[in-house]
């Protein structure tokens, strides 16, 4: 890549961010599904010496209206559904959670972020949500703070993940650089870039070549021309 000067870069810098930051709302949206609450009635524990929870039929009965609705595109209604049974002081942490990640997609769907992060933050703060569960919906936070351009909480997000995350895909240490190249820490976007090629290659799979402009970027913001 030639690199003819600094607004050239900036520039290209800017398009590949509101690149991926569409891929995260995209990869957001598949995390964020209403669709737990319905593996909640499998008679399979998660692990065989733990019993699994399940939702009680008048809370599973409600949730499957809701999602109706959303199936309906009537997503008024279905909001109205999951904010009866968040008012409910009696339902289980487990079914709580399940609710909040409803109510998480719905905002999310109406274009209500904040509103969005502010269900999936109650929903991890719940000390008995399950753990793949929290995990998961902690980098739906992350990404949905990409998308309200507040890269800090990004990082932050993405770094907590990660902490507890299994081999985690190239995509997300892609997210993490972009998300350093928009709070100017520039020197930090090397190493995600990095991961991210070398765990494609790892994986077999298909290497962008906007990983490497990126990085060509941030090596040129760092004056390392030799990165």
């Amino acid at each position: 890549m030639v690199v003819e000067s600094r607004a050239t870069v900036m520039d290209y810098a800017m398009k590949q961010f509101t690149f991926f930051a569409g891929r995260a709302i995209v990869l957001c949206a598949l995390l964020a599904v209403p669709f737990q609450f319905a593996a909640a009635q499998d008679d399979q524990p998660e692990r065989e010496t733990k019993k699994a929870e399940a939702l009680s039929k008048p809370i599973y009965d409600k949730l499957t209206k809701a999602q109706e609705a959303v199936d309906a595109k009537d997503m008024a209604t279905a909001g109205r559904i999951i904010d009866d049974l968040l008012r409910d002081d009696k339902i289980s942490a487990f079914e709580r959670s399940n609710v909040l990640n409803f109510k998480g997609f719905i905002e999310y769907s109406e274009g209500n972020t904040s509103a969005a992060i502010d269900a999936y933050l109650k929903l991890i703060a719940i000390p008995e949500v399950e753990p793949q569960m929290r995990q998961q919906t902690i980098y739906t936070i992350a990404q949905l703070y990409a998308t309200d351009e507040k890269y800090a909480k990004t990082i932050e997000y993405l770094n907590r993940w990660f902490a507890s995350a299994t081999n985690p895909p190239p995509e997300a240490y892609v997210l993490l650089a972009q998300a350093f190249s928009q709070t100017g820490e520039y020197e930090k976007m090397i190493v995600p870039l990095d991961t991210a090629i070398a765990e494609a290659k790892r994986r077999e799979t298909t290497i962008r070549e906007d990983w490497y402009n990126l990085k060509y970027y941030a090596c040129y913001q760092t004056e390392r021309y030799t990165c």
